[in-house]
């Protein structure tokens, strides 16, 4: 399992952001950056979560303790009654998720575009293979602060606090140029 986990590690690294490499991980990583199974409730500053939905069960929240409880919450669908966009599109000029469509819950959808997003700011970014889901890329913020570290990152199963794959690639947002957002989030939906 560890020369598994680590040689999918190297090669999305070494690939990049959004990878279908990482469809091959299913392990989640403690907050010590190991391997870890469940981590229901040992995240600093993150309540206990259960399946019927993130923190004491609220659908606005998505557990970040990955593994069953994000799945059965996924599965669960609460994300779909949030602020989602009406269709499945392309990626974006540097979207490396595929065809997708993005869904940003209450916090997210109500918070100011010009300041930190706060803690609970989470989304929810459905994968298309065709015209069917083929798996999700889900983002929390855990707790205030510029790094990415707070935020919580999960994609086909995989998830840690500050994944550095996801944080590379998302602390371009609001950067300069035509890189949109801000604040480690490309596009939130209101």
């Amino acid at each position: 399992m560890h020369v598994r986990f680590s040689l999918s590690v190297s090669l999305l690294l070494l690939l990049g952001c959004g990878d279908p490499v990482s469809s091959m991980m299913s392990a989640d990583l403690g907050p010590d950056g190991r391997v870890a199974g469940d981590l229901q409730g040992d995240l600093p500053g993150v309540p206990k979560v259960d399946s019927r939905g993130g923190a004491q069960g609220d659908p606005q929240l998505p557990p970040v303790t990955g593994g069953k409880d994000l799945t059965d919450w996924l599965q669960a669908g609460f994300y779909k009654t949030w602020h989602c966009e009406a269709m499945p599109h392309p990626a974006g000029k540097h979207g490396a998720h595929g065809t997708n469509r993005i869904c940003s819950n209450d916090v997210l959808a109500a918070a100011s575009d010009r300041a930190e997003y706060p803690v609970g700011s989470a989304s929810v970014k459905e994968l298309y293979s065709g015209a069917s889901i083929s798996g999700y890329a889900v983002s929390e913020r855990i707790k205030a602060g510029a790094g990415g570290d707070s935020w919580y990152w999960n994609e086909y199963g995989f998830g840690s606090v500050g994944n550095p794959s996801c944080t590379g690639c998302h602390s371009l947002a609001g950067s300069g140029g035509d890189y949109i957002g801000h604040d480690f989030v490309f596009v939130k939906v209101k």
